[in-house]
């Protein structure tokens, strides 16, 4: 009888550093903290339907290693010079959003989806 190993560790496209930069996280960086502070995990695709299914974490050491990203990112970056990226409250891209232009980002705290953001999508 064959088996099958099954790994559970999030396989988000992301890889770790001290920094979020495009090379090394993708288009777009979350953080777990506002103005770009704490774990950060990043996403090179342009689309992600819902940061809890399949379960999304942040990578990086830092304040909120291994949280979910889902409703806990406090601010996004996006890097990608081409395109925009909405991100959404909800999952499957519905509810309210918030835009950041190509190669603009936002650590603000009063952003429509800090610490309430399930889902992105570029323009």
């Amino acid at each position: 009888m064959a088996t099958t190993a099954v790994s559970l560790t999030p396989t988000p496209a992301q890889a770790s550093g001290s920094t979020c930069t495009r090379a090394a996280f993708g288009d777009l960086c979350a953080f777990y903290r506002i103005n770009y502070g704490g774990s950060r995990t990043g996403f090179w695709e342009c689309g992600n339907a819902d940061y809890l299914n399949p379960w999304v974490g942040f990578q990086s050491a830092g304040d909120g290693q291994h949280n979910a990203v889902g409703n806990n990112a406090g601010s996004f970056r996006n890097d990608d010079l081409a395109g925009g990226v909405r991100v959404y409250e909800h999952a499957n891209w519905t509810g309210r959003s918030d835009h950041w232009a190509p190669g603009a980002g936002s650590g603000n705290s009063n952003f429509v989806t800090r610490n309430n953001n399930r889902s992105h999508l570029c323009d």
